[in-house]
């Protein structure tokens, strides 16, 4: 840009900034130039910034040496501008925005916000106290989420939740715009369209997003860039290098000087699908507020076959739900949680701890039977036999006494590969197979394939999803050509 650019430009924004009008030609040359010209721009940018800052002082976002104006600037605006910075410096130093005497204003003002939690589990918190559902949010208040989540309500029309190892800041104070500081984690947002004149915001450290009716998350890289995935409505996003676009889902973006918009992957879209299906599921902000304990805590809890963390939880539910709770190395319990109008109702599950078979020393043991005429076969050979008879209980006994009286034998061994199929299959109990599979496993042997895949349709039997697809993965690479990788595949949709 030529200097008599920038001192025209200098000259316009002075009169404009004194009070004075400018013709529609200058006004649209004024907003040009300051688009164009990085020096001007960032000048523009500084001085709105501090004018903001008088009425939210916490706010004010200093320009670095690199992007502030690198020619001198000399304009009637600088005493009002220093006054602007005092003001807002000594805002900060009393913890507060300035107050100004103003006239009464002409119309009414929009009434304030209202917001509350709608959901948390785990050791979520609002401010410092634990956050629970039906909780009013105050116009400016900390949620983290720690190992678990939580979803808020504002305005009646958004819905806000927080992933696990997430922090993020309400400010609510100003009625005609909603701001979420994202601080660390990700979080997944679903609104409707808002009245007019009201924004939605959510930013980082580096970035700023603006949404009306839409479904979006937003995530903190460890790299520190800042991560959009718009699955449906549209965006502006904005970085604080001021380079902006606008995105229509779906689509995704990362936010650093640059931003690099990019399609959305099914891969892409199943790493939102939780957190996506708990704001689904948490929109009702009325109904009763139900609280989940259970014994053990920490059980892994889901609501209508949503994932929704672990215990305690608590939620504002407007219809019945099922639920559905496990932990490892005890039995899965569910139920139904009936809701009939307002009203508090708590529920505390017990889960039962599995029976395990009995562990063998990692060196082979001398066979110590308990009768002289009995042989590590002949017991093998009598399991079989009440297996086939349908004598399931018996049999499991008689896989137990080989464990027990004969830990060395290779026919204990094998037992346990059995003893896992036989609860698995005909005894229906996940638990106990899975705890047979992992006790071959600790020693090894001829089956070990067959165990590992045992231990997977286990994992999956107990809901443990997670730790079945790692299994999966390692068994897929072991054994690509078996039939249980083959009937893997099938039933994971594994191309």
């Amino acid at each position: 840009m030529s200097v008599e650019d920038c001192n025209r430009w200098i000259e316009l924004s002075d009169q404009a900034a004194a009070g004075g009008s400018l013709s529609d030609k200058d006004q649209t040359w004024l907003s040009q130039h300051a688009e164009v010209c990085r020096d001007c721009g960032a000048e523009k940018q500084f001085y709105a910034t501090l004018g903001n800052a008088l009425g939210r002082p916490e706010m004010l976002v200093v320009p670095s040496q690199t992007v502030m104006p690198s020619k001198p600037r000399v304009s009637v605006r600088k005493p009002l501008l220093m006054g602007l910075a005092l003001a807002a410096g000594l805002a900060l130093a009393v913890g507060g925005p300035m107050v100004w005497r103003r006239s009464p204003p002409t119309t009414s003002l929009p009434p304030p916000v209202t917001a509350q939690v709608l959901f948390a589990s785990g050791d979520a918190r609002l401010g410092p106290a634990p956050a629970e559902a039906g909780q009013k949010i105050p116009q400016r208040e900390h949620l983290s989420t720690g190992a678990g989540l939580a979803c808020m309500g504002m305005a009646g029309s958004i819905e806000v939740c927080l992933g696990a190892a997430s922090e993020a800041t309400f400010s609510l104070s100003d009625s005609n715009q909603i701001l979420v500081y994202l601080e660390k984690g990700t979080l997944m947002a679903r609104l409707d369209h808002q009245p007019a004149g009201r924004k939605f915001l959510v930013r980082t450290a580096g970035a700023e997003v603006q949404a009306v009716g839409t479904r979006f998350s937003v995530r903190l890289e460890s790299d520190g860039n800042t991560r959009v995935r718009l699955h449906e409505g549209k965006l502006a996003a904005r970085a604080a290098s001021r380079v902006s676009t606008d995105l229509v889902g779906p689509v995704q973006a990362s936010i650093a000087q640059d931003i690099r918009v990019a399609p959305m992957s099914p891969a892409d879209v199943g790493e939102d699908k939780p957190l996506g299906d708990l704001v689904g599921l948490t929109r009702a902000q009325a109904g009763a507020s139900v609280f989940l304990s259970s014994i053990p805590t920490g059980a892994d809890v889901l609501l209508d076959n949503v994932p929704i963390g672990r215990t305690p939880v608590s939620m504002l539910l407007a219809k019945a739900a099922h639920v559905h709770l496990s932990a490892p190395d005890h039995e899965p319990v569910s139920d139904w949680i009936e809701v009939r109008g307002p009203s508090r109702i708590d529920r505390t599950f017990t889960l039962s701890a599995l029976p395990s078979p009995p562990e063998i020393a990692e060196a082979p043991l001398q066979a110590r039977p308990l009768a002289a005429h009995i042989s590590p076969g002949q017991l093998l050979a009598k399991a079989q036999a009440l297996r086939a008879r349908g004598q399931y209980k018996a049999c499991a006994h008689i896989y137990h006494r080989l464990w027990s009286e004969f830990p060395g034998s290779e026919e204990a061994k094998v037992s346990m590969v059995s003893l896992g199929e036989l609860e698995l299959v005909q005894r229906n109990n996940p638990g106990s197979a899975l705890a047979a599979f992992n006790s071959y496993l600790r020693l090894g042997g001829a089956l070990e394939r067959e165990a590992r895949f045992g231990k997977i349709r286990a994992l999956r039997a107990l809901d443990r999803h997670d730790e079945a697809k790692v299994e999966t993965a390692r068994f897929l690479s072991d054994y690509p050509t078996s039939i249980q990788a083959s009937m893997l595949r099938q039933q994971s949709h594994v191309q």
